[in-house]
């Protein structure tokens, strides 16, 4: 008769370790699929990279460990693993298309509302020397402040006011104007639209900073993504939208305004680059933190049309913020 070879108590934790980080993150994982009955679960799709993370981690302890029932811990993180990959590995993609010679480069910053390090903001202008710069929670302090280092001197078209957005453009402009998605004038239901020239054809750049998922306001952020799909025919062929979306790639309204329109993801080709957060206000912890890296999330968004090919992607640098700012080239695609 075959004896079992005994296991040290050490083995056992270690074992009983792994099958509760295997469990916990399919229960995560399978919890960010259940969003539509509670924004809670909604919340949890936001973090894949993170589930994706800690399975291959658990694989790794299946195979190191080698617990007697490794078929079947083998199995339950690939039940876990496989949606995850499935949703995060196309970010690695590579994407390949020609381009004219006319490239827009665009930086986006949420410099966040309470924010006064202004050398920050103006040292991220300065370093990327953009086309366009559009800035969220930009209040009437921050927008004094900031125009006052000179970073924003050389940008003769602008738009400063209502709904706390900037937008700054060494390109002209036209037909710039702010709307709300729904009768609720608020920040949050703010848009703003312009149009820009690129190869001597017309691209609608809009500006949004929607709502955070949380409560109603999961809700809220649906509106304003299905006022996005309503209305997408009437923006024309080639189409940018950039923000603070306030939500991940992986949510359900994210992947419901993707399925609905000809919109894709600037990050596709360039990995996943988290925006948010580099530290949490509500904590009173106003400078980064490493300890908040492991959870971050892309939450600022350039979302592009078919013909417009995304050259450059980055996030760019801490700027005082809790976000930090993201930075893209753009060009058109060769007919």
């Amino acid at each position: 008769m075959r004896l079992r070879r005994r296991r040290s108590p050490l083995w056992r934790i270690a074992v009983l370790l792994l099958y509760l980080l295997i469990l916990g993150a399919g229960a995560l994982t399978v919890g960010g699929f259940l969003g539509h009955r509670d924004w809670r679960l909604e919340l949890l799709s936001h973090f894949r990279v993170q589930y994706l993370v800690l399975q291959c981690l658990a694989l790794g302890g299946v195979y190191v460990l080698r617990p007697l029932s490794w078929r079947l811990g083998t199995t339950l993180v690939l039940i876990g693993l496989v949606p995850n990959l499935w949703l995060v590995g196309p970010y690695w993609l590579p994407v390949w298309g020609k381009t004219g010679a006319d490239r827009v480069k665009l930086l986006h910053m949420n410099v966040y509302a309470y924010n006064q390090d202004y050398a920050r903001m103006a040292a991220v202008i300065r370093k990327y020397d953009p086309d366009i710069v559009d800035i969220m929670e930009y209040t009437e302090e921050v927008t004094v402040g900031l125009e006052a280092t000179g970073a924003l001197d050389a940008y003769p078209h602008r738009w400063t006011g209502r709904a706390h957005l900037g937008l700054y453009s060494k390109r002209p402009l036209s037909r710039t104007q702010l709307n709300f998605v729904v009768p609720e004038y608020t920040a949050n239901n703010a848009q703003l639209h312009t149009q820009m020239m690129i190869d001597n054809e017309p691209v609608t750049l809009i500006i949004a900073h929607p709502h955070w998922p949380v409560q109603h306001n999961l809700e809220r952020q649906k509106q304003h993504f299905d006022a996005w799909i309503r209305d997408r025919p009437t923006y024309g062929k080639n189409l940018v939208i950039v923000g603070d979306l306030n939500t991940a790639p992986w949510s359900r309204n994210f992947r419901r305004l993707i399925r609905h329109t000809d919109l894709r993801d600037s990050q596709l080709g360039f990995g996943i680059q988290p925006s948010w957060p580099t530290y949490i206000p509500p904590l009173g912890l106003l400078t980064p933190s490493p300890w908040y890296r492991p959870f971050g999330i892309p939450i600022d968004h350039v979302l592009v049309s078919p013909r417009i090919r995304v050259l450059k992607r980055e996030v760019g640098p801490f700027m005082g913020s809790d976000h930090l700012p993201v930075y893209v080239e753009l060009g058109l695609a060769r007919r």
